[in-house]
């Protein structure tokens, strides 16, 4: 998901020259063709602030097979809409707190040569975000 349609398309693109393996998709929310494509999808990733304020992407989860992934790069709040959707859809779910972390665990060691505490820095974010 992307704000825009353009947006979706570019990176999708960029993905697919990494990653030529992989099928990468944009289509936007309000076509059916998202429908039609939900089927055969294993992953599917939020890189938008929905959800971050209590709105749903109102994705048709019911069309996704038992098996894909739904990953929301939102960590606060912790569970998304579109998270609690999918855990009730019995979908397997990832929120954006590994990634805060772990970009975080990077720049501190490429700011100070030294590997950062990354167990002691999720348990910290954790409990000052969702307290």
């Amino acid at each position: 998901a992307n704000r825009t349609y353009n947006r979706a398309e570019k990176f999708t693109g960029e993905f697919s020259d990494r990653f030529p393996s992989v099928n990468f998709s944009a289509l936007p929310l309000e076509n059916n063709a998202l429908k039609n494509c939900l089927g055969d999808t294993d992953l599917v990733i939020n890189t938008t602030s929905v959800g971050m304020n209590g709105d749903s992407l109102k994705l048709p989860l019911n069309y996704l097979p038992n098996s894909a992934i739904i990953y929301d790069i939102v960590y606060n709040p912790l569970k998304t809409p579109l998270l609690r959707e999918a855990e009730e859809a019995g979908l397997t779910t990832h929120n954006g707190l590994g990634m805060l972390v772990f970009q975080g665990a990077l720049s501190f060691k490429i700011w100070t040569d030294i590997d950062a505490p990354v167990k002691l820095m999720k348990e910290t974010l954790a409990k000052r975000l969702f307290v």
